[in-house]
């Protein structure tokens, strides 16, 4: 199995091999086996949110592509309830500029507005699947000092117009944006910015609205099919863009969503630098830049063009983890939670391996890359589609206690943005130090929250 290391070493945070405790920046907390639980199918991510007309959920990967064909396709889909009994549950209508969806990252929890009324929902529980559980949390009447909603948009982490750790929930109904910080459920939010004009001239009306924690700015789209981009309290912050017919050669106005993102090293990071951002008309998901250049793919996002699978309304992006390859035979690896920074809610998940084997993880880096190996490597009875050599390894994580293991990485503060982990179990009869079965590989992108 190559470099190994039983555990985590003192109280520092990281992966170790052969001794040496790969840091890289407190990369990841110190995993322990704590919860075990029953699933069918593992959850994945780093995907796209959207909502269909009938007032569905969907979660989707982007088109995948290269040479491996990465990141495999999932998609999941749920029927969002509520969670107070004066407040309807989202009644989306096909066609309509109303409505939005959001997310807030640290917590792993998705948000959902027909225009009329708000809800926040579980996102990426451990060992459940789908994974779009749909369970309310939260449910209450959009707020009074601004017409019915076109667009939605999630600042996790606050810190600019609330306190740090108060996350704040832009809104536009078109013509003005706005902030509010919840108060629980059937309550009232509480405005915290605005409501002000966008202070676009000549511009349609704003269907979406995209926080940008790189710039402290907003990203809006428009009936017109442009792109705008403006300051807290209104004002062009750098130019706008016509987003139609996109790289696509298919978007068609009016766009109906807009999502940065985060998980790209934007505003002074490295080469290009530039902020990279998913629109959409409902039908087509094109991945651009802030100029509406074709953006550079990545792992999670190879190709710039996706087709949904039903007319969408909204759009948000999930730091989730993605998985790639095959399994070698029952085996699963999954994730759960959002993989940003700070990320408490984040973990890994085992599904399906043999009772009682003993489990490794295989891991890697995006930097100095690849980190994976395409197509997969064969050797000692397993498939490798992580590469285990510098600066990755391998690390024991104990024996298979349940059909689902859970393994809980919350991710600390000030983690290189933009940085994919690769990550793949296998695991081995006990006492045999022989490999008998191993995972499909899984990637997940630290990202802002």
């Amino acid at each position: 199995m190559g470099r190994v290391s039983r555990g985590c070493g003192g109280t520092g945070a990281g992966f170790q091999s052969g001794g040496v405790t790969m840091r890289l920046h407190l990369l990841v907390a110190c995993v322990s086996l704590v919860t075990i639980g029953l699933c069918a199918t593992p959850a994945q991510g780093q995907r796209l949110l959207s909502s269909d007309g009938s007032g569905r959920l969907w979660e989707y990967t982007t088109t995948p592509g290269g040479p491996c064909g990465f990141p495999n396709t999932a998609r999941d889909v749920c029927t969002p309830g509520t969670a107070c009994p004066g407040v309807l549950p989202p009644q989306q209508t096909a066609g309509s500029l109303l409505g939005d969806v959001a997310t807030n990252r640290i917590t792993d929890t998705i948000w959902v507005t027909d225009g009329r009324t708000i809800h926040e929902y579980s996102g990426d529980l451990p060992c459940v699947t789908p994974t779009l559980s749909c369970i309310p949390l939260v449910s209450f009447p959009a707020p009074s000092f601004m017409g019915a909603l076109t667009g939605m948009g999630h600042d996790s982490r606050g810190g600019t117009v609330t306190p740090l750790g108060t996350p704040a929930i832009w809104v536009t109904d078109g013509l003005l944006v706005a902030a509010f910080v919840s108060n629980g459920n059937c309550l009232a939010p509480t405005l915290v910015s605005g409501p002000f004009p966008h202070g676009v001239g000549g511009a349609g009306l704003m269907t979406d609205v995209s926080w940008d924690p790189f710039s402290g700015t907003l990203w809006l789209p428009d009936t017109a099919g442009a792109v705008h981009n403006i300051f807290i309290g209104g004002g062009v912050a750098s130019p706008s863009f016509l987003a139609v017919p996109g790289t696509c050669g298919t978007l068609a106005p009016p766009l109906l969503g807009l999502a940065v993102d985060t998980g790209w090293p934007a505003s002074g990071g490295p080469p290009p630098g530039t902020t990279k951002m998913y629109v959409t008309d409902g039908s087509t998901v094109d991945y651009v830049t802030d100029t509406g250049a074709a953006a550079a793919g990545t792992f999670y996002t190879p190709v710039n063009c996706t087709t949904t699978n039903a007319f969408m309304t909204g759009l948000a992006m999930a730091g989730h983890g993605v998985t790639f390859g095959q399994p070698r035979i029952n085996a699963r690896i999954g994730s759960f939670g959002q993989s940003s920074s700070p990320g408490p809610s984040f973990g890994l998940e085992l599904h399906n391996a043999p009772a009682g084997h003993f489990v490794w993880l295989v891991y890697n880096f995006s930097f100095p890359g690849p980190g994976y190996f395409c197509p997969s490597v064969g050797g000692a009875g397993t498939q490798l589609w992580v590469d285990p050599g510098f600066p990755g390894g391998v690390n024991a994580f104990g024996n298979v206690t349940g059909p689902c293991v859970q393994y809980p990485i919350p991710l600390p503060n000030g983690l290189p943005n933009g940085l994919t982990i690769f990550v793949q179990f296998i695991t081995t009869p006990v006492p045999s130090p022989r490999a008998s079965d191993a995972t499909e590989g899984l990637a997940f992108t630290i990202h802002r929250p």
